[in-house]
């Protein structure tokens, strides 16, 4: 029995949006100068931890807190199989306060906290492992309970009421049953099979509150769905000699559909995937080099697609997509003190259909996506790693880590517009490590030594702007040069 428990707790300040616009086009086209527009390491904070006209306080402005507990039970049965059972929880509480609109004046804050209860309980049983035919078959259980406040003050608000109000719960069940066989139809070649029956049901219950902004009645969901998938799995491994597999596989996924507390709309639909894999592992050199390849299809359908839509955050389903590229994985210890990782990944991704409405396009109901990018999809990512070990006196060492990371351009929207665009980047992270010995180590550590300026998400401003034909890009803004001091220490 394996027995594992932990505490997480985070108190930083989450990172700011950045408006690059100047000026910034709010509330019926009025401009508000933007000082800061070329300066990407300077934001203005206009935080409001009360949210004016109503009995609501957000107590910080970034706070994630995690408690977890897992079980692991493994019997070894008489008949020579195993049985193993997973139990877990856990329990989670965030709070996010965030400047909605990125200039020193209190215009908009968006505030959100969230609370979650989760447990999960597998039970598995293994074969034997002697003989060509080994087998996994298990069931699965899930019950979640979550509940979300999100606050959203507007301008102008003088302590009258004067703001969005969102606030409710959702429950999650989840069942599954699923098995696995393999067998080695000869030295050399291996079938895999497996199929897994999914069932989840949901329901939701929240409140959507703007009458403060002239609306007749606060929207309500009160609402339940459920969705169910069999998803196959078939593949074959192919040992070409000692330390060289090729395989393939053929997969069916599958992601629940569910109720989005961020707008007042009905559930969404489950998407589904059917994933073609190619590839090989090896290792040679006397095992000190390992390569890793593969080439992947991903074939999309009602893929769930997030956008901002007039201060609703809503999901929808894009009707199909395709998903396709490579990966090359590459280590070795070029002596035995000095160990390089390179990973390059290639990556191409494309809506095959998708319409749906854009706010930028005012009069026309809705636009095709067709031909566009996925959102955070960069062609081209790659990673060089070198780490060189010094060893020192009574089984002390020096470790010199060193790490440069590129990626590629990308979008961050579906719309693929150019003022939503990231610029391929450099990262430059390194870190000096002095290990005593086995059970402690300090580091000194410092990321994007390069002070490079690049973003890491963005949003379509949802702040309604009547009279003007364009969105505003709120940009998440990528870390700026962070050093700082790691101290490890193990129990054994």
């Amino acid at each position: 029995m394996d027995f594992k428990a932990d505490a997480y707790r985070d108190d930083s300040v989450p990172p700011p949006y950045k408006y690059i616009d100047d000026p910034l086009i709010y509330f019926g086209g009025v401009p508000f100068p933007n000082p800061l527009a070329d300066d990407l390491f300077r934001v203005s904070q206009g935080l409001e931890q009360d949210v004016p006209g109503f009995d609501v306080y957000v107590p910080s402005a970034g706070r994630a807190d995690q408690d977890s507990f897992l079980a692991t039970v493994n019997w070894d049965m008489p008949s020579g199989m195993q049985f193993r059972s997973i139990t877990s929880w856990r329990d989670m509480e965030f709070e996010w306060l965030n400047d909605g609109d990125g200039i020193e004046a209190f215009l908009v804050t968006y505030a959100q906290v969230d609370e979650s209860e989760l447990f999960t309980q597998e039970f598995q049983l293994i074969s034997d492992a002697d003989g060509p035919l080994t087998w996994i078959a298990g069931l699965y259980y899930l019950n979640e309970d979550s509940s979300s406040d999100i606050a959203i003050p507007l301008p102008l608000g003088f302590g009258l009421p004067l703001a969005v109000l969102i606030n409710g719960s959702s429950d999650t069940e989840a069942y599954a049953a699923f098995g696995e066989i393999s067998y080695n139809f000869s030295d050399q070649w291996r079938l895999n099979v497996g199929a897994r029956y999914s069932y989840e049901e949901k329901s939701a219950f929240y409140v959507d509150d703007r009458t403060s902004l002239g609306l007749p009645a606060p929207g309500i969901v009160d609402d339940k769905d459920d969705w169910s998938s069999v998803t196959p799995k078939i593949g074959l491994d192919y040992f070409w000699r000692d330390g060289v597999m090729f395989y393939g596989n053929i997969t069916k996924g599958f992601k629940s559909g569910g109720f989005n507390l961020l707008a007042v709309q009905p559930s969404y639909d489950e998407e589904e995937v059917i994933s073609y894999e190619v590839g090989v592992k090896s290792r040679f050199n006397n095992d000190r080099t390992q390569l890793n390849a593969s080439f992947f299809y991903y074939d999309y359908d009602d893929l769930q697609v997030g956008k901002v839509v007039q201060l609703n955050a809503t999901i929808e389903n894009a009707a199909q997509a395709t998903i396709y590229g490579a990966e090359i994985e590459l280590q070795t210890l070029v002596t035995d003190n000095f160990q390089i990782d390179l990973g390059i990944s290639w990556l191409e991704t494309e809506y095959d259909e998708f319409t749906t409405g854009d706010k930028d396009l005012p009069g026309i109901p809705e636009v095709s996506l067709a031909g566009n990018d996925l959102p955070r999809s960069p062609n081209l990512t790659s990673s060089l790693s070198g780490l060189y070990t010094l060893p020192l006196a009574a089984g002390a060492a020096l470790e010199f880590w060193g790490n440069w990371q590129f990626v590629d351009n990308q979008f961050f929207t579906p719309f693929n517009r150019p003022n939503f665009e990231q610029e391929s980047y450099d990262l430059l992270n390194a870190s000096v490590t002095y290990r005593a010995s086995e059970n402690w180590d300090v580091a000194v550590y410092g990321h994007n030594l390069t002070d490079e300026e690049y973003f890491t998400n963005a949003l379509e401003s949802g702040v309604p702007t009547a009279g003007v034909d364009r969105v505003v890009p709120q940009f998440f803004l990528g870390a700026p040069r962070t050093w700082g001091v790691r101290f490890n220490y193990h129990w054994r």
